[in-house]
């Protein structure tokens, strides 16, 4: 969660009082938080001739592309966001007006218009003449708990926490009926002036802003956008089922009186304006935080309910070792058949903790989605299985948290839409730019198998991150967690996580084994208490800093109203130090950061070929002439993997 956010959490929880009797998620969480499941799923892992929907088919050139940025647009991202704009005319160039390739794979100048390429050249691609780019944000709300970021109606509401993936170009903030009156711009050879397209999408990517929710929903706002048969177009608080009490303590979708979600049809009518059957696919995702898209429904609101004084449900001793053990369980729903109690439930007076809760110290209100099913016993988050299969399988399950079809009721079984309309899977990929050091997910060679020249950044394709085992440095396994036997199917047997080699890449509110002072990758490791005087980390380690092309002096801004991380009283961490780990700290900021962002890693690997892993920590941030630019490498990437299916 961002540092303003937490901000407001911080007035929030000071502010708050204990919840009256009728407002405590106690009564009816038994049986309900538990529905965050498992992360398996029957889906395919990879795109095209390998189980996939193409099967292997050959298909023609897609004339088409539909472009969809997902931008986080949280607290720190203004600057990223603005590094993803300057490579817009990068993209779009190299897709109306490709460059040219030789036999050797090496790429020369366009051609000047009306002229074709060199003697001994051809195009990368076609040019494509028919493209689409569209823009949602991160902002889904926050489950129903209505605190940090509200419904419209209650306290605090803001309308960029909730943006509920319509298009930017649709939002009063990003509204531009001349060029983009469906919300997308649209470009057209011969009708659309390139600087004028370029400069559009630029200002559609800026107004995502940095005004959003800190649960950043970054893989279930393009499922929401893209997939979702019923996108809710808002939720309600009612009794929960099988419970005694009467009290509205579990949240749904909104409802119409046949007991029918109310489906946004608005945002139907964007996907149905926005993506073509026969276009080329892809979605192009900006975080520098984890994912946190929490599961909607029953009482997984109470997981970003911060503005209850009492510390959150905590996890039995086994989940410390092993989240995936059997008996790694939520203290509030008790041991499952088979697991004894565990005395570390039990209230302890001598250090103020609450039966089946936390210590205060150990439940940081902005930490609410790091590692839950270690600190609390259950996962609130959809599966990372749920966008692998949205992304691959032609046919989804409603019912099912992680969409598998397996064991799905015929009539819960629904036609995915991105392959609805005839679409091939050798179309549809998904791209990355996130929160990994580039140095760990650089290539030494070209796309051809050369060594690449000086001062050049090209990130490792699938196959190559594969080849070199790159996913054990910068992933590690999410190892396969327990399922209570059916009568369909045997027990599975949960299996420990395997945390990433490299120790920049581990998720942790606490400084982590191995990160030397000013290493490469994140500078050094920070004191995740400095604040606010918070008693618990309220923080996260870095995975990766760069250079911000200016340094910002926070001494002259507003910590309630901009975004900057060296705030007097708040400055020791790397951020602020112009050499990290040498220079002093100040309120000087030299520095962006990113996090770990496992989940959205589980989805890239997940999906083989189809999936593009860029970095958001920039290499070069000072030479705009230079090919390693801002996020060019990461727009070179894309173009590569996307340059067969256009060819």
């Amino acid at each position: 969660m961002n540092q303003r956010a937490l901000r407001i959490a911080a007035a929030v929880m000071l502010a708050a009082c204990s919840p009256e009797a009728g407002d405590s998620p106690d009564a009816g969480l038994a049986g309900s938080v538990g529905t965050a499941g498992s992360g398996s799923g029957g889906g395919s892992s990879g795109a095209g001739g390998d189980g996939s929907p193409d099967g292997g088919a050959a298909v023609g050139p897609a004339r088409a592309v539909d472009l969809l940025f997902m931008v986080d647009n949280s607290y720190s991202m203004v600057d990223k966001q603005a590094l993803l704009g300057s490579a817009v005319p990068d993209l779009v160039a190299r897709l109306t007006n490709p460059v040219c390739i030789d036999a050797q794979g090496s790429y020369f100048p366009p051609p000047a218009e009306g002229q074709e390429c060199p003697a001994g050249q051809h195009r990368e691609i076609e040019p494509v003449a028919d493209v689409h780019v569209g823009v949602i944000t991160s902002s889904l709300g926050d489950a129903g708990s209505n605190v940090a970021c509200p419904a419209e109606g209650f306290p605090r509401y803001q309308p960029d926490r909730i943006d509920l993936a319509h298009l930017v170009g649709t939002l009063e903030r990003g509204l531009d009926p001349e060029r983009a009156p469906l919300g997308f711009l649209e470009w057209r050879p011969g009708v659309t002036e390139a600087s004028d397209f370029t400069q559009a999408a630029q200002s559609m990517i800026a107004a995502a802003g940095g005004e959003g929710c800190g649960w950043e929903s970054s893989l279930e706002a393009w499922y929401r956008f893209l997939v979702d048969p019923f996108p809710y177009t808002g939720l309600e608080r009612t009794p929960c089922p099988n419970s005694t009490v009467q009290d509205p303590n579990c949240v749904r979708p909104a409802t119409d009186a046949e007991g029918h979600v109310v489906v946004d049809q608005v945002l139907l009518q964007q996907r149905a304006a926005f993506t073509r059957p026969d276009s080329l696919l892809a979605v192009i995702m900006l975080t520098d935080e984890n994912d946190c898209s929490t599961i909607i429904g029953e009482q997984n609101w109470v997981v970003l309910g911060i503005d209850d004084s009492r510390p959150m449900f905590r996890g039995s001793s086994a989940c410390e070792q092993n989240p995936n053990d059997k008996c790694c369980f939520s203290c509030q729903l008790g041991a499952p058949a088979g697991c004894p109690a565990d005395p570390i439930c039990q209230a302890d007076p001598n250090t103020s903790t609450l039966e089946n809760r936390l210590p205060a110290a150990q439940d940081g209100a902005s930490l609410r989605c790091f590692q839950q099913k270690r600190r609390f016993g259950t996962d609130f988050q959809y599966p990372t299985q749920r966008y692998i299969n949205a992304l691959t399988q032609r046919e989804l399950c409603s019912t099912a948290l992680d969409l598998s079809v397996e064991g799905c009721g015929s009539g819960d079984i629904f036609a995915n839409p991105l392959f609805a309309g005839g679409r091939p899977a050798s179309r549809v990929f998904f791209a990355g730019i996130v929160g990994v050091p580039w140095q760990l997910i650089a290539s030494d060679v070209d796309a051809a198998g050369r060594p690449l020249a000086a001062g050049q950044l090209r990130y490792r394709d699938a196959d190559e991150l594969n080849a070199t085992n790159t996913w054990d440095s910068i992933l590690g396994s999410p190892g396969v967690r327990w399922r209570a036997p059916t009568a369909a199917y045997p027990e599975v047997v949960g299996t420990a996580p395997v945390p990433p080699l490299v120790p920049q890449m581990r998720e942790s509110d606490l400084p982590r084994a191995g990160v030397e002072p000013g290493n490469a990758y994140n500078g050094r490791e920070h004191d995740t208490h400095a604040l606010y005087g918070n008693l618990a980390p309220d923080d996260l380690q870095y995975s990766c800093i760069f250079p911000l092309p200016e340094p910002r002096d926070c001494a002259l801004l507003d910590p309630a109203t901009d975004a900057c991380d060296c705030y007097s009283g708040d400055f020791d961490r790397p951020l602020c130090e112009e050499d990290p780990a040498t220079s002093q700290p100040g309120t000087l900021q030299y520095w962006g950061k990113a996090y770990p962002p496992p989940r959205q890693l589980e989805v890239l690997k997940g999906i083989g070929n189809a999936g593009i892993l860029a970095s958001i920590c920039a290499r070069n941030v000072s030479d705009t002439t230079a090919s390693d630019y801002g996020y060019r490498p990461a727009v070179a990437a894309i173009l590569e993997r996307l340059a067969p299916a256009l060819r």
